[in-house]
């Protein structure tokens, strides 16, 4: 599946950049896909054919749509519509997601991002509205498209509904809980870096502290994703191991909860991607698989791509898809290598190997979105992890036992504030160093390409090797116990 998810990523992106030649592209798949099956090859090359297929398949209806609301910029159309995110408020004016309920003109789920004044509006809503359309600009396009946002709009008349949608509106009030106990009980720099850890809000984040997390190369700390997904399962799962012997009731409380993070969160395309992947994991044991991590990865980037061909281009996605190759698939076999016998380095090393892998992989995206790379990076995420996971677990307690018995709460509370105000201190105090960033320019982005390819090529190397050792220890072990040859399989 990993393959299949490196073709289908392409196959994205070359469709998005020749869209007059995406139509015969998806033909020459399904007729390789027939030939295939008719000359019989082997069962891992259909699997990749059947999901390009699938994936071409959605492409031309992505398209499609696209192009149909496309075709309505400069009008004015009038129906319901849903507020499917939390309004943004500037100084002069307001904006919001909105997806069509019953329109006029558009379609059913198109969504739009809508710029208005004076109404009050809160995610969950249902709105009659009256609003004008209008194409999306050229250099908001990947941006827009990647988050199925097709138009934008300004809005001519709102009037409220009794209507709403019961998820989106527990969701949100789930959402201002967080926030509201957070800012009750921390000040406004510790609530603010919490609420980005617990649930993805950076919008209370100052302009200049947010400057400060992206020079000390500690971004995804504040996105959530796979990371803080992990941290929370990790939790559950071991909680859930101790009290359930049953295997599906295991699995059952681990996608309950991977459902809930993901409602809380927004359903970013981060979280959504670490969802599909920890469902998969969990659901693995009842199958009687074992969970292979890059299979894994790459079964959860082929469902995303096949629902939203899109998404290949939202910066959030690239950067967590890569970050969580790196951390589980690439990490481990280097730290393999070099791990020791003294436990606590081992630890060291670990942590190590784990932000230098993801580090790496994710170098191109970086170097060619934002033109620079982080040097105290390593350091700084080595300093502040296992903060970051203790403050999240901390913080997420106290929200919770705060609904029941809110008194004890208070070591949870406390300790997630110290703990978090030593991670702002720590991305302060490095961030501020003068050479905490070096610019590069995106043009070296191939360099950075070529890197990974050598990376991965000297971890193939490392584990045939390993393969080779193993098999020669197994087959002195069968001489010297009297046995024949080993068979090479």
């Amino acid at each position: 599946m990993a393959a299949a998810a490196i073709a289908a990523c392409g196959l994205c992106v070359v469709s998005y950049y020749f869209k007059e030649e995406s139509v015969y592209l998806g033909a020459a798949v399904i007729a390789a896909l027939f030939i295939c099956i008719a000359v019989r090859v082997k069962p891992q090359m259909i699997v990749v054919l059947i999901v390009l297929v699938i994936v071409s398949i959605n492409i031309q209806v992505t398209y499609s749509r696209i192009d149909t609301a496309e075709g309505l910029s400069g009008k004015t159309v009038k129906g319901e519509f849903k507020v499917v995110e939390e309004p943004v408020r500037k100084e002069n004016y307001s904006r919001v997601v909105i997806k069509a309920v019953n329109s006029d003109a558009l379609s059913e789920n198109i969504k739009c991002l809508l710029f208005y004044n004076s109404t009050e509006l809160e995610c969950g809503d249902i709105i009659e509205a009256k609003i004008k359309l209008e194409a999306i600009e050229e250099e908001y396009k990947l941006y827009d498209y990647s988050n199925g946002i097709y138009l934008t709009a300004n809005a001519k008349s709102i009037e409220p509904t009794v209507k709403e949608d019961s998820l989106l509106k527990t969701v949100d009030k789930v959402q201002k809980y967080i926030t509201s106990t957070l800012f009750i009980m921390y000040d406004s720099d510790i609530s603010s870096t919490l609420c980005a850890l617990t649930y993805g809000n950076r919008k209370y984040m100052s302009d200049r502290f947010y400057s400060d997390v992206k020079a000390a190369g500690v971004s995804h700390v504040m996105v959530v994703s796979g990371m803080h997904l992990a941290i929370i399962m990790s939790f559950i799962t071991t909680t859930s191991e101790k009290l359930f012997y049953k295997r599906w009731v295991r699995a059952l409380i681990s996608v309950t909860v991977v459902l809930f993070m993901s409602a809380v969160c927004g359903f970013t395309v981060s979280i959504i991607r670490a969802g599909i992947t920890y469902v998969l994991s969990a659901a693995a044991p009842l199958f009687g698989r074992d969970n292979c991590p890059a299979n894994t990865l790459g079964t959860a980037v082929c469902i995303m791509l096949a629902v939203s061909p899109m998404a290949v281009f939202n910066l959030v996605f690239q950067l967590s898809v890569l970050s969580t190759f790196g951390v589980l698939v690439v990490a481990p076999e280097f730290y393999s290598l070099i791990k020791t016998e003294n436990k606590f380095l081992n630890k060291l090393v670990q942590s190590v190997t784990v932000t230098i892998s993801a580090m790496i992989m994710t170098l191109p995206v970086t170097v060619y979105c934002f033109g620079y790379i982080s040097t105290v990076s390593i350091l700084t995420n080595l300093l502040i992890s296992y903060a970051v996971t203790v403050a999240l677990v901390c913080a997420v307690s106290g929200l919770t036992v705060n609904l029941f018995v809110p008194a004890l709460s208070e070591p949870f509370f406390f300790a997630a504030g110290i703990l978090t105000k030593y991670i702002n201190s720590v991305i302060t105090y490095f961030a501020s160093f003068e050479n905490s960033t070096v610019d590069i320019d995106a043009r070296f982005t191939v360099l950075f390409v070529i890197l990974i390819l050598v990376v991965l090529k000297i971890m193939s190397a490392c584990k045939l090797r390993k393969g080779m050792v193993k098999l020669e220890t197994v087959r002195k072990k069968v001489i010297k116990e009297g046995g024949g040859k080993v068979k090479w399989l």
